[in-house]
């Protein structure tokens, strides 16, 4: 660790007042929000799958206590997503070297403030001492008193629980019921197409990611050969819509496709790559965010992950139609067993 983020850490620690002692984070009373409560849900990183993830929170929110004015602060990708979600009152641009006056004017004093960060940062806590929320919620790897409920995030506890138990640790805080359910597929069928237009095609129709966030989590163009192999054995009138890294063609990877391929448009929007996905009958990509995507939408979907006992267990999607292709080799995500992606292919048949 370089001197500045050790700096970084400590002064995180003494301005949040971390105490990782148990005694005074037993369970507090449950309370419910008091009536027309403003409420920020903060979520800095900009991922999508954690968003899609914390929507089931929103809904919870939005059908139980329809009077509580829902606010989310989060990266500037996000918004349109958070936007066209029902239930949500107003969208704040969370992004780094964003002023932040707008949204502490809109939120100073309101009476929730939900973070679930795992890592607390100095940003967060700077924003926090802006506000001065009625009451702050924190999950988090680290314990600070400057959440009235710190509550430990069972993510990294052991043993590990998926990242769900969070809501229904927040919904017993809150004294609401956890109802599973968000608005995503509901949404993704009431917005327009925009360019998420497939064309007609006698036969199945599989959306096929090929990359997440990292190299190592990402398919080797031989992997998605052999996955469109694979395919088309299963079902030789199988359509895929292959989504690539920007700027990459199968030919520039050196991808030969066995069956119909359709690429995915570039720079598509938030609900414009739902909405192809939707038209879909089948996905299958690495863990990233589209495979949240496919279970929200209700969607068959195969998810590669590169370990077998952190992510698969953490961060599998949820929904009725999920398989996990484990690696044979740890941290290797090529190292799949094509027998049962074969076998989850015919599944879908």
């Amino acid at each position: 660790m370089s001197l500045k983020s050790l700096a970084r850490s400590w002064l995180i620690d003494i301005l949040a007042q971390r105490d990782d002692r148990y005694y005074w984070r037993q369970p507090h009373d449950a309370r419910p929000l008091p009536p027309n409560a403003r409420l920020l849900l903060w979520q800095p990183d900009g991922k999508l799958g954690d968003a899609i993830i914390n929507a089931r929170f929103v809904h919870d929110i939005a059908t139980q206590r329809p009077d509580v004015q829902i606010h989310v602060a989060c990266g500037s990708g996000l918004m349109p997503f958070w936007s066209a979600l029902p239930g949500v009152h107003a969208v704040h641009d969370a992004s780094a070297g964003v002023q932040r006056q707008a949204l502490i004017q809109a939120m100073r004093g309101c009476e929730a403030f939900i973070s679930f960060e795992a890592f607390l940062s100095l940003d967060t806590v700077r924003l926090l001492r802006a506000i001065q929320p009625q009451r702050s919620i924190g999950f988090s790897v680290g314990r600070y008193r400057l959440f009235d409920d710190a509550v430990v995030d069972t993510t990294y506890e052991f043993p590990r629980r998926h990242v769900s138990a969070r809501l229904r640790h927040l919904n017993e805080i809150l004294t609401l019921q956890h109802l599973e359910h968000s608005d995503v597929a509901a949404t993704v069928r009431q917005l327009p197409t925009g360019r998420a237009v497939l064309s007609p095609h006698e036969g199945p129709t599989v959306f096929v990611n090929t990359y997440a966030a990292s190299v190592d989590r990402s398919l080797s163009p031989a992997s998605v050969e052999t996955l469109l192999e694979l395919l088309r054995k299963v079902a030789p009138d199988t359509r895929a819509v292959v989504s690539l890294p920007l700027g990459k063609t199968l030919a520039s990877l050196g991808i030969k496709a066995t069956l119909a391929t359709e690429v995915v448009p570039a720079d598509l929007s938030v609900w414009e790559l739902l909405k192809l996905i939707d038209q879909c009958d089948a996905v299958l990509t690495p863990d990233t965010a589209i495979g949240h995507a496919a279970a929200a939408l209700d969607k068959p979907v195969l998810v590669f992950y590169r370990d077998k006992h952190y992510n698969p267990v953490v961060w599998t999607p949820i929904g009725n139609q999920v398989r996990c292709a484990l690696p044979s080799l740890s941290g290797d995500i090529n190292s799949f067993d094509r027998q049962d992606a074969t076998t989850a292919f015919q599944a879908w048949r």
